[in-house]
């Protein structure tokens, strides 16, 4: 396992870290189908990997944060592992009340005295209404419930509008991390992520494999049904983008050791500069082995990065949730 600095909280992350939406209970998190016993032992194959970043969310549902907390209090040292979950409270500032009680539920649930990063899920556009809820986050963070302060970029697609509310937040001075969206797909905020390593702000970064769009598991035509959030995406972006993905396939021959598109896609965003950990989702514990095992490969042939750079870094509204 690699580790890297986290903005400058002091913190080193595991370049990987396991994102639990999978594991969680509430509607959107239902497409996945993983069962209790089979997502504790994915949190503990990914410890026991030595990876120590794990992101939540109280919007998830209840059972993912319960299922990191029994297992890390069974099995671990709460101190070696890095436990990040949000609120989707401060987005209005009638919901400010809410971020307190919310952060309470998460430790009582987490049965934890304290949690590594505390993330808005929905941060406030304006500046005055963002100062108020990092003002209620400062106090937290003095009482010494959270470490960190982070915000979570909140929409699936990324915009002019995603940009310029990163930047607001990192130019803050008040936040430790940003949480985005970047993948071979979405490479928009590739100058954000930047300036924010510049600036002392941790990344962690979302979506890296858009949802298994860009595992190759899809073939063009595919339809997703139920519950399955994929089905977010217009017909004419799903189709682009499945398009894209088997076009990426033919024009890129996979060589050992990379092995899989999904390989390519987690190393892809792991040599983007300032980025400090990827969240990946995981629903059995070969996905875990799978994805850490890219960690230790060799970087992706320069000819091969040019590719997916000057073909795909400028197509991001194509990619997005329509």
């Amino acid at each position: 396992m690699e580790y890297r600095e986290f903005g400058k909280s002091g913190l080193k992350v595991s370049t990987l870290g396991l994102g639990t939406w999978p594991f969680g209970n509430n509607k959107a998190a239902e497409y996945s189908g993983i069962d209790e016993k089979e997502a504790v032992k994915v949190i503990q194959k990914y410890i026991e990997l030595g990876g120590n970043f794990i992101d939540t969310a109280r919007g998830y549902g209840e059972r993912s944060e319960r299922l990191i907390g029994q297992t890390v209090k069974q099995y671990y040292d709460r101190d070696k592992v890095i436990i990040a979950t949000k609120s989707k409270a401060g987005l209005t500032r009638e919901s400010i009340k809410n971020l307190r009680p919310d952060l309470e539920e998460s430790l009582k649930t987490l049965q934890m005295d304290y949690v590594d990063l505390f993330q808005l899920h929905l941060p406030p556009d304006e500046p005055d209404l963002m100062n108020e809820v990092l003002d209620v986050m400062s106090k937290f963070k003095e009482e010494g419930k959270i470490r960190l302060i982070g915000a979570s970029i909140k929409g699936n697609n990324v915009t002019n509008e995603t940009e310029k509310l990163c930047r607001q937040y990192i130019n803050s001075g008040r936040v430790d991390a940003i949480q985005v969206v970047y993948s071979i797909l979405r490479q928009k905020l590739s100058g954000v992520i930047k300036e924010a390593k510049e600036k002392g702000v941790g990344v962690v970064v979302r979506t890296v494999l858009e949802s298994g769009l860009l595992t190759g598991a899809f073939k063009p035509g595919h339809l997703f049904s139920g519950v399955d959030q994929r089905r977010n995406y217009s017909k004419e972006n799903l189709e682009y983008i499945l398009n894209a993905v088997e076009q990426i396939g033919k024009d890129i021959n996979l060589k050992d050791p990379y092995k899989t598109l999904a390989q390519l896609a987690i190393k892809f965003s792991l040599q983007a500069e300032g980025i400090s950990t990827l969240i990946i989702g995981a629903q059995e514990e070969w996905h875990v082995d799978s994805n850490l095992e890219t960690v230790s490969l060799p970087d992706i042939d320069p000819e091969i990065m040019n590719y997916l750079i000057n073909n795909y870094s400028k197509i991001t509204e194509k990619a997005n949730y329509s």
